[in-house]
């Protein structure tokens, strides 16, 4: 299933909740105390590893694949937030660099092995 099939109520309260504090950073953990009802309950272990953070996780990636909400949100170690102009265009970039890098090596494997190589404007033609 794709991410922008996965949105939902659980999706809509974190973009709202990013949208009350537009420009600051929240890290994830902040979040699921602010929407504990609506993510997993914490085990023993460290956030990092828990189901809450990985449900937050594909919530912002839900957000970000989805024609339904209007802005990006970014995450680094300082946490996540809705991203001005600037930020976003900053983010894809980096997206863009990380999957070329990524068909670059692809290209690689297939020459290893013998086969075709599919250019990337063949790649970008086809998505």
């Amino acid at each position: 299933m794709r991410y922008s099939e996965k949105v939902g109520a659980r999706t809509d309260a974190l973009y709202g909740y990013l949208q009350d504090r537009r420009g600051e950073w929240t890290l994830q953990r902040d979040v699921y105390f602010a929407l504990r009802g609506l993510y997993s309950p914490l085990g023993k272990g460290s956030f990092h590893d828990s189901t809450a953070r990985r449900e937050l996780t594909a919530d912002v990636r839900a957000i970000n694949a989805s024609d339904k909400y209007d802005e990006i949100v970014i995450w680094s170690d300082e946490g996540l937030k809705i991203a001005n102009r600037d930020e976003a265009a900053r983010f894809v970039g980096a997206r863009m660099g990380e999957v070329t890098r990524q068909m670059r090596h692809i290209e690689t494997l297939q020459r290893k092995i013998g086969g075709a190589t599919m250019p990337l404007a063949t790649v970008d033609a086809q998505v």
